[in-house]
């Protein structure tokens, strides 16, 4: 019996009221067609990429790494450096200017420095020689020479007055700090 009730019900009718016409089958085949052209293309395509990617290995190693160059053109480059000089140029201008003055500074410490040398080698008793124009020709003189007697040390004290006792003690004072200073500078 249910195989009766099951032979009751018709067959399902179509939803489209004509059969599919040739025209639909054509247009189809163009779809198939414009689809094949298109698959050509693209194989086309990847045929003339092939050459620039199948070094793909070997350029992804290539990227990985951190260093990137990019290339600029000579002009751009030109302008960079020029821009970069115009804006240090002040700031060299015065790094020059205070060397220099720290170079002058510097001569006339040396100069100073040679005059108290002068002083203390004529505080000294020594044998006439030839008279020192620089300070490393009176190092020379002094290192072979070790006499450090002076006038001042021969001084009675007790015979000066009490303003000449100070200025004797304040030149002591100042001989013992260039005989120092005089050390320092031969180290």
């Amino acid at each position: 019996m249910a195989y009766a009730s099951s032979s009751r019900h018709l067959p399902r009718e179509s939803i489209y009221p004509n059969p599919p016409s040739s025209d639909f089958l054509n247009a189809l085949e163009d779809c198939v067609q414009a689809t094949e052209n298109c698959s050509r293309t693209l194989n086309n395509g990847i045929d003339k990429f092939e050459p620039g990617i199948k070094d793909l290995p070997r350029l992804s190693k290539v990227m990985k790494h951190k260093h990137h160059f990019l290339v600029l053109p000579e002009p751009t480059i030109l302008t960079h450096k020029s821009a970069l000089a115009t804006s240090l140029a002040p700031q060299i201008d015065q790094l020059i200017v205070k060397a220099e003055n720290m170079v002058e500074s510097e001569k006339a410490r040396v100069s100073t420095l040679e005059e108290r040398l002068k002083i203390l080698q004529s505080s000294r008793p020594t044998p006439p020689t030839q008279p020192q124009t620089s300070l490393s020709s009176a190092v020379e003189d002094d290192a072979q020479e070790k006499d450090t007697t002076s006038k001042i040390n021969d001084i009675n004290m007790r015979e000066l007055s009490i303003l000449q006792r100070k200025k004797v003690m304040m030149l002591k004072q100042k001989r013992d700090k260039l005989e120092k200073e005089l050390e320092r500078l031969r180290a």
